[in-house]
Parts: structure tokens; sequence; C-alpha cells
């Protein structure tokens, strides 16, 4: 579903996890991942990932909204359809989830 999202380069490594430090975060896990990134239909991003000791995922994001958050879903879940993905096996959850508890 429909979420906003902040973006903002980081130069330097040192220096997030001194952001992370002030801000109270604690490292959970660490995600090593190869992703392709496309731009599809001038709409969506879709990228393919492959996360070590996880395997292969599909993320599909929509970029340009012409219609409300509800619409732009429904349109989305579309375009998966037409892409022949299996929708039986969305994933909210994000890969740390996975690593953490290994499911």
């Amino acid at each position: 579903m429909y979420c906003d999202e902040y973006e903002v380069e980081i130069d330097d490594d040192k220096n997030l996890d001194k952001i992370f430090q002030i801000l109270g975060l604690e490292k959970i896990a660490t995600v090593s991942k190869v992703r392709n990134t496309y731009f599809y239909l001038n709409k969506y991003e879709v990228a393919l990932d492959y996360v070590d000791n996880l395997g292969y995922f599909i993320e599909i994001e929509v970029k340009k909204y012409d219609e409300n958050a509800i619409k732009e879903y429904d349109n989305l879940i579309k375009v998966a359809k037409d892409l022949n993905l299996n929708l039986n096996n969305i994933d909210k959850r994000g890969y740390p989830y996975h690593i953490i508890y290994n499911d």
C-alpha cells in the first residue's frame, strides 16, 4: 500500500552510523543484495533483487501517481498480473524479517 518516502543522499557510512546512534536506532540485520532497476510504462519502477541466502525478489513501485493511492494500487496489481507474477507470494515484511527469523 502507499506510504510516504523520504530519500536523502548519505556520503559516508560513519556519518550514517552517527545519525542512527543519535536517533537511538539499533542495527538488527545486514542485507546483502544485488538490485537491477527498470522503468516500466513510464510509471512503475521495477526492481529485481537477488538477496544472499534468500533468493530472488521483485518489487514494483508506482513512481507517477495519476489517481488516488487505492486506485493506483489496483493498477499496480493489474500490471503485476499482466507480467505473469505470482501474487500468492506477496510479502510485505521486508528482507530483515527473513534474515532474523530465517523463514
